[in-house]
């Protein structure tokens, strides 16, 4: 981009609050001082070891981080009764939240909804996941954390694979891009053949038979959480059973983006993005008397059309079915949607490109079916985020269209295969559609805020128009607004550096 003007939808792409970030960062190292320590991570194998009813060494083998979480990995060795029950050499996993990236209020509730979608993953046999051994959703046990003990997957990302095959000549490796295609396509209609008649997390009646019992946890409202951790009540406001409609969950989403943009204090700074030697994204904000005031204030007054335009009435059939008569009769509208399905989470055996199992469910939930309807955006090893940011998404787009249209061609395949051409549209013309027509992308904000703004920007047209005479109001004590937080983040950056 050197050179070159960045596309206007870049600046919307905001960096959270670097001031508060410090706080959760320095809350995650300490724990994470404490519970790496020898004696801990002893502590936990033993804990370990006794859930699992085995007396013979429980063996550390290493431990990953994720965004949320932390995994410790651990080896049942033979000896003790374990070993005559069958957990001698299984390898199984620890899954723990990590404080400071999560909102602590919020953690009991993630961790039980993950263990129902993979409980229901598990028992409807929709794709292989980790099997739970045992949980907690509080803190009140041996180890002190809420938890997640299941199998340990074996298998690669399927992102690393994508990036090997994609640059390889070997006509072995096209083929096993191929494959996973073909896996990926199962594993949608899979997913698409389930229905529901709530928005929000599935549990399990005495009776044993699943329902959506439980409100929505989207990715959006941990986010908004996490990135509001200082401002007042942040989930004030958010349902607190599952949601019936469509127009509900956009009534969801517009009091996230309210909130974001009303207490993000940084949310309007002019920023730019870069990429390091690492090829990590950063942001750079403005700073004291080069803040471009009226850049800040013209980008004040397009969030606020944003916020407006997402919310309004006509912007709620962009998550109904396409077809008027099935918006009115269909008594199941809502779909398996988790905005974390993507090529980090599935995990696949090389030599096969066979998916070997799905991770990472805590954001999975009943959603409008419309969401689950468009193209996956993880068939290629090629970052959405960085070319928001970077202002390459009309790059991306076009080195991702072949990769589409070859996708979307294995799962009409499919279709006919398992005779599901019969539904109409089969799921495989609703992609074609959705991404040809650009509403892949209006859709990605409902469930993206982070690029809500952006994607108005650059796709404003297919938004309900508005009367920005009418928002002359709400826009000034935004701009109003959006002076005030720059003046209190500059102040407290001010005394930060003085005391440093």
């Amino acid at each position: 981009m050197s050179g070159k003007p960045v596309p206007e939808y870049a600046r919307f792409c905001y960096a959270s609050d670097d001031m508060d970030d410090r706080a959760g960062i320095d809350e995650y190292t300490a724990w994470e001082n404490k519970i790496l320590a020898e004696d801990s991570v002893q502590h936990l194998g033993q804990f370990v070891g006794r859930q699992m009813g085995h007396d013979g060494p429980t063996t550390f083998v290493s431990h990953t981080q994720g965004s949320y979480n932390v995994v410790f990995r651990f080896r049942l060795a033979a000896g003790g009764h374990g070993s005559d029950s069958g957990t001698s050499g299984r390898h199984v996993a620890l899954r723990v939240p990590r404080p400071g990236h999560t909102v602590a209020a919020l953690m009991p509730e993630k961790i039980e909804n993950e263990v129902h979608w993979m409980q229901y993953f598990e028992e409807h046999a929709i794709a292989k996941v980790p099997h739970v051994y045992s949980w907690s959703a509080s803190w009140d046990n041996d180890i002190g954390q809420p938890f997640i003990l299941m199998d340990f997957m074996e298998g690669e990302s399927l992102n690393d694979c994508l990036i090997r095959w994609l640059r390889s000549t070997d006509p072995a490796d096209r083929k096993l891009f191929r494959t996973s295609f073909e896996q990926v396509a199962a594993l949608y209609l899979s997913l698409d053949r389930h229905r529901f008649d709530k928005i929000g997390c599935v549990t399990r009646a005495s009776s044993g038979a699943w329902a959506v019992t439980r409100r929505p946890l989207t990715h959006d409202m941990h986010d908004t959480a996490v990135q509001l951790r200082d401002a007042t009540s942040p989930m004030h406001g958010w349902p607190t059973g599952p949601l019936r409609s469509a127009a509900e969950y956009q009534a969801l989403v517009a009091s996230m983006h309210s909130a974001l943009q009303n207490s993000l204090r940084t949310i309007n700074v002019p920023a730019s993005w870069h990429v390091d030697q690492d090829k990590r994204l950063y942001c750079v904000l403005q700073e004291g008397a080069a803040i471009d005031m009226p850049r800040a204030m013209e980008t004040a007054r397009t969030r606020i059309l944003s916020r407006y335009a997402f919310a309004h009435p006509d912007s709620v059939a962009f998550l109904q079915p396409q077809r008027d008569a099935d918006r009115a009769t269909d008594p199941l509208p809502f779909a398996i949607f988790n905005p974390d399905l993507g090529a980090q989470n599935i995990l696949v055996d090389p030599k096969t490109a066979h998916i070997t199992a799905l991770i990472d469910f805590e954001y999975t939930n009943a959603m409008p079916a419309a969401l689950a309807r468009d193209p996956p955006l993880f068939l290629l090893p090629y970052s959405l985020e960085a070319s928001f940011k970077l202002g390459t998404l009309s790059v991306w787009i076009e080195q991702y269209r072949p990769a589409v249209n070859a996708f979307l061609g294995i799962l009409e395949d499919l279709e006919k295969r398992q005779h599901q051409q019969a539904r109409d549209p089969p799921l495989s013309k609703q992609m074609r559609e959705s991404f040809e027509s650009m509403q892949w992308l209006v859709r990605l904000a409902y469930y993206s805020l982070d690029f809500a703004d952006a994607v108005f920007c650059e796709q404003r047209h297919l938004l309900p128009s508005l009367d920005e005479h009418l928002l002359q109001i709400a826009i000034q004590e935004y701009q109003d607004h959006t002076k005030r937080q720059i003046a209190l983040y500059e102040q407290e950056l001010a005394t930060l550096t003085r005391k440093k």
